[in-house]
């Protein structure tokens, strides 16, 4: 597939602490996003308001550190 935008949401969200990460189980506020990597990207993909808000969230974070 080669780089994944919903793997660099995951990766960048949890630096970002916009995710957070609990055992195997990824979480966005009070809303599960999966367990494991696989099913968080998945979710991700079929969830795309919420993929939209996390990735809003991200740019916002970005703009800051300019």
């Amino acid at each position: 597939e080669g780089i994944s935008r919903e793997g660099e949401m995951i990766a960048l969200g949890e630096k970002m602490a916009i995710i957070s990460k609990s055992g195997t189980s990824y979480s966005y506020g009070d809303e599960k996003l999966g367990r494991g990597y696989d099913a968080t990207r998945q979710y991700l993909k079929e969830n795309t308001k919420t993929a939209g808000k996390i990735l809003g969230e991200i740019r916002k974070k970005l703009k800051e550190l300019e």
